[in-house]
């Protein structure tokens, strides 16, 4: 069934550290959704701002979505249009035409607790901003049981924002038992592209992935797509038969997240 048939719309969120609007990360990604058949939108959220006036002015987007018929509602976000989106899925106080029904998010800013993209925060919330404004806008600390469904990726070295934003907001979503996926990429060793006999259908239709020189197997995204299967099931509300979107064990109080170690220290150089 096409999307547009079930009343779905998406809205991009670019990053920029809320002081511009990266390009690459919006009417690219609407027109990759669209290809997908998914109707999509960029918005272009005030910068420069203070909160709440950015999640103010996307909430009033959502609700013109919604009046336009729009029945359920996604946010795709990234780095700082990622935790725009977060806090619009996440946040208290929207109104019913407001709400969020899934959020992609990309190498979002989840904390403003914790380390992050300096700029991104003395923008949004300036320079001497209260601890409890610090918690009100930070994503893990808002999450509840009826959070709507995730989807989160981050790479294991982004330069500005730190995975363990991406962690944290995992450990926040599974200790809730929140219905999401997470994906945290590794940079794979510099080493020759393989020959078009070893090509598949898919490293040609979808550039951004990448496969390994010496199997030919498929070894992980490094853009932000998804496959047409993801997207079928975030968009749609249904849960993956594999269980990527099903909410985890529960952890306790307190969630844990054991994290990968670096190759050498396991296994030695070159042995992962």
């Amino acid at each position: 069934m096409p999307f547009s048939a079930t009343g779905t719309h998406m809205i991009v969120l670019p990053g920029g550290g809320y002081a511009e609007h990266a390009n690459h990360e919006a009417e690219p990604v609407a027109a990759w959704l669209g290809d997908l058949g998914v109707p999509a939108s960029v918005y272009r959220y005030p910068l420069h701002a203070r909160h709440p006036r950015p999640l103010n002015a996307l909430r009033a987007e959502i609700a013109h979505r919604r009046a336009a018929g729009a029945q359920r509602v996604g946010l795709i976000g990234f780095s700082a249009g990622g935790h725009l989106a977060g806090l619009a899925a996440l946040a208290p106080g929207a109104a019913h035409d407001e709400t969020v029904n899934f959020a992609v998010l990309g190498y979002a800013i989840t904390s403003m607790e914790t380390e992050t993209y300096r700029p991104s925060r003395l923008i949004l919330l300036g320079e001497d901003a209260s601890a409890p404004l610090r918690r009100a806008t930070s994503l893990d600390a808002l999450v509840t049981p009826e959070a709507p469904p995730f989807f989160i990726w981050h790479t294991a070295e982004d330069p500005y924002v730190p995975p363990e934003h991406t962690y944290r907001l995992a450990a926040a979503l599974t200790a809730n038992r929140v219905p999401h996926a997470v994906h945290v990429f590794t940079p794979r060793p510099a080493q020759p592209r393989p020959g078009p006999e070893r090509r598949r259908s898919r490293d040609l239709d979808h550039p951004g992935e990448s496969l390994d020189p010496g199997t030919g197997e498929h070894i992980g995204r490094v853009t932000h797509r998804m496959s047409r299967q993801q997207v079928s099931r975030l968009v749609q509300g249904r849960r993956s038969p594999r269980g990527s979107t099903r909410s985890p064990r529960p952890l306790g109080d307190r969630a844990r997240l054991r994290l990968p170690r670096p190759c050498r220290w396991t296994r030695g150089p070159g042995r992962c």
